[in-house]
């Protein structure tokens, strides 16, 4: 069995637990939440390796960008799917070479599943062969 495994920064509260409860009913096994940047780099030092990552672009006092362009520098989670979310479009675009998929807020809730299970998926599987995003 795999296991779907999730990141999900988000700095309003409401809609990190909106996230994760809809992730969760739409089968995915392990989530993390966070609100800043430091409570998710604390996860990933942790040893949790995400098949996906969530990622709101505007947090309170941080840029959500800046944490995708350091997670595509290191190695360990270079290959992992981000999806980012924000209400702001130039931050998206900003992000859209580095991000698997963007959705400006509100996002069709069908289509961000739909986007979360195929990054997933392909996460599992390039991890499993070796092959990292480069290659694929």
């Amino acid at each position: 069995m795999t296991w779907k495994r999730a990141l999900i920064l988000e700095d309003d509260l409401d809609t990190l637990e909106a996230l994760g409860d809809l992730l969760v009913m739409n089968g995915v096994s392990v989530i993390h939440g966070a609100q800043k940047i430091a409570e998710a780099e604390r996860i990933l030092a942790s040893g949790f390796q995400p098949s996906v990552i969530v990622l709101d672009l505007v947090l309170d006092g941080e840029r959500g960008e800046d944490f995708a362009s350091r997670l595509r520098a290191d190695p360990r989670y270079r290959d992992v799917p981000i999806i980012a979310l924000s209400g702001d479009y130039l931050a998206l675009g900003r992000v859209s070479a580095i991000a698997h998929r963007t959705f400006l807020k509100p996002a069709d809730t069908a289509e961000f599943l739909r986007a979360v299970h195929e990054a997933s998926a392909w996460s599992t599987r390039t991890m499993a062969a070796g092959v990292g995003l480069a290659e694929a």
